[in-house]
């Protein structure tokens, strides 16, 4: 009626008869009403502050030719300043103690093809699919039984996991594996489509569980104890089988750091916010008006950093409630343990491969692929992204095209994302195999000449200090993590620190690198190192709150992305060929586990620094003052 009645008076029509139609006619081009209860309608917007609807995606417009340049030269720094950071450190230390010159032109050139595609993914993982699996999982669980919610979530998880960067250095760790010496984990190897596909179902299992938490409304805190110590006693029982199951100790524990990149948990997660909106969706409102562009917003960085991004935006610290407000919402920790939960679960997929290819009493003689060692050409690098980009694209559009039946907002922005993430794809695949990897071999066979060079002792320092150094300066050089301390600064009012955040992770990655360099270096078990570290970091977790538990164990997948995984597993398995030992699997393991030690640690100490810190408020009142002195006259 507000509406109409402007336009009605002094018009013409001004007469009872004109003025109902007019009402009749503005009320008929009215968007709908939302309803209290029930459905709400398609069509219907959330209105704006002046009372009009809210412009959908698809008015707005995506960003501009100018904002998709700066947001890519952004990226393009950033990751320039992580490869070429790290590469420039192994060059000048290599050439100070071990007199080697490890960068060539052609390295060169590749490291610079390997930071544009990862610039060009970044952009098309952000306007390609990130927004599209977050539609789907918006909409999905609504329109949806819960059993197809799930078949789709855990075939997501395998086609992430397959999709991501970082599963490409995976084909290369075969090359130093001898067949006589460790004949089920070369066979392993050698197949490295199927080791993808055994990962694979982990993440999805993974996902599938992080689901039903959500939907049940379980702390992380019992689901990453009981899942690390039904890992741990998996693995003890696996290495108590002996024969050749030890062998593969090291490489079920490092899978599960290849799994937490870029492209797995920002879509995986996106599903688990939208299971959760439709959990606790209140009577007409829907997942849209929970604010879905907030959410993507708070993407924008690394998967981890979108994860915890979204939980303390919504659970601004946990003192809220504390200080009598308003409690946080039940599933305010949807994406809380989502980057353990994918690092766990692996684990049993390997083992699980090693079984099919014969367990305990594998033997050598199965015929080596002859792809493993021959060197990649233009269309076979083509080839291997069509196959890791177009089946998780196409499933995605499948779901929202036949699933959820609702048309793609913005399909130029997002046709030009899918686009940029083949080529970054792409050209990625390009400068892992023919620049990141050689890098990381060549640091990993010039390692050992340190002990020619410096003595026994001196060598050994010289070999655990490149580990230490390099390990903390790539923690340094990583932006995702600088943005999680930030959003740990906001989420705690304060009280966890950037600095210390960053400074306790790079600590700890620096720390569990060195010491996978000498376990590597010296032939030692993997198992009694996960065993001992995770019951430290079970312990630890018992002490500390929530916050400071999520914080921790999802810091530690900050460190394993694209660049750093590459060439830490390759200067691993080189380093383990020249030092003659088995297999040199197992550093990224201990790299995963020293952080999540030293934040428990560091959150252990700021709290109990706080809670000394805090006295109690003097009172104002004359009375209470006056019994205050009575009391200290008489003491």
């Amino acid at each position: 009626c507000r509406r109409a009645r402007g336009p009605t008076f002094g018009s013409p029509r001004n007469s009872a008869m004109g003025v109902t139609e007019n009402i009749i006619e503005e009320i008929s081009k009215a968007e709908p009403l939302a309803p209290k209860g029930g459905e709400i309608p398609r069509n219907w917007r959330v209105p704006d502050e002046a009372g009009k609807p809210a412009r959908t995606e698809e008015e707005e417009g995506g960003p501009g030719c100018g904002e998709l340049l700066r947001e890519f030269m952004l990226e393009l720094k950033d990751n320039l300043v992580a490869v070429f950071g790290l590469a420039a450190f192994i060059f000048l230390y290599a050439l100070a103690f071990l007199k080697l010159a490890l960068l060539t032109p052609s390295r060169v050139a590749y490291l610079a093809v390997a930071v544009g595609g990862l610039a060009f993914f970044a952009l098309g993982i952000r306007h390609g699919l990130m927004p599209l699996g977050e539609l789907v999982g918006a909409r999905m669980p609504l329109r949806c039984s819960r059993p197809v919610v799930m078949t789709s979530v855990f075939a997501l998880g395998v086609l992430c996991t397959i999709a991501e960067p970082a599963i490409n250095a995976l084909r290369k760790a075969g090359r130093n594996i001898a067949p006589e010496r460790a004949p089920l984990l070369a066979l392993i190897l050698d197949y490295p489509s199927t080791l993808m596909l055994g990962i694979g179902v982990g993440v999805g299992l993974a996902a599938v569980f992080g689901a039903f938490r959500v939907l049940l409304k379980i702390k992380m805190r019992p689901c990453v104890g009981v899942l690390s110590v039904v890992c741990l006693v998996g693995t003890l029982a696996c290495v108590w089988l002996g024969g050749e199951m030890p062998t593969v100790t090291g490489l079920a524990w490092d899978c599960g750091a290849v799994t937490t990149g870029p492209v797995t948990v920002p879509i995986v997660l996106a599903l688990g916010l939208g299971i959760a909106a439709s959990a606790s969706k209140a009577p007409g409102q829907s997942p849209e008006v929970r604010g879905s562009e907030a959410r993507r917003q708070s993407m924008r960085r690394a998967s981890l950093v979108s994860a915890l991004s979204e939980r303390h935006a919504r659970n601004p610290a946990p003192a809220a409630s504390a200080a009598g407000q308003d409690s946080p919402d039940e599933d305010s920790d949807a994406g809380s343990g989502i980057v353990t939960f994918a690092s766990l679960f692996p684990v049993a997929g390997v083992w699980t491969l090693a079984f099919g290819f014969g367990g305990p009493s594998a033997a050598v003689g199965a015929a080596r692929d002859s792809h493993v060692d021959q060197e990649s050409s233009l269309l076979d690098y083509f080839f291997d992204t069509v196959r890791a980009v177009v089946p998780l694209v196409g499933f995605l559009l499948f779901l929202q095209l036949a699933v959820v039946r609702e048309r793609v907002p913005r399909p130029k922005l997002l046709a030009f994302g899918l686009a940029c993430c083949f080529l970054g794809m792409f050209l990625f695949s390009i400068g892992l195999d023919r620049g990141l990897v050689p890098l990381g071999d060549a640091a990993g066979k010039a390692l050992p000449h340190a002990r020619e060079r410096f003595g026994k002792r001196a060598g050994t320092c010289v070999i655990a200090a490149f580990g230490f150094l390099a390990g903390g300066f790539a923690t340094f050089a990583e932006p995702a993590l600088t943005a999680l301390g930030e959003t740990v600064e906001r989420s705690s009012k304060g009280k966890f620190k950037k600095g210390v955040l960053v400074l306790a992770v790079a600590l700890g990655v620096g720390s569990g690198i060195a010491f996978g360099f000498m376990k590597v270096y010296f032939e030692l078990p993997l198992w009694p190192i996960l065993t001992i570290g995770y019951s430290v970091c079970l312990a630890l977790t018992a002490l500390s709150d929530d916050l400071v538990a999520s914080i921790a164990w999802d810091s530690a997948g900050v460190t394993t992305g694209p660049v750093t995984v590459p060439i830490v597993l390759a200067s691993g398995l080189a380093l383990g060929d020249e030092a003659n030992v088995v297999e040199g699997f197992g550093i990224l393991s201990c790299a995963s586990i020293a952080p999540i030690t030293s934040v428990l640690i560091a959150g252990i100490l700021l709290q109990r620094r706080s809670a000394h810190g805090q006295r109690p408020a003097r009172s104002t009142d004359p009375t209470a003052i006056e019994l205050e002195l009575q009391k200290a006259a008489v003491a």
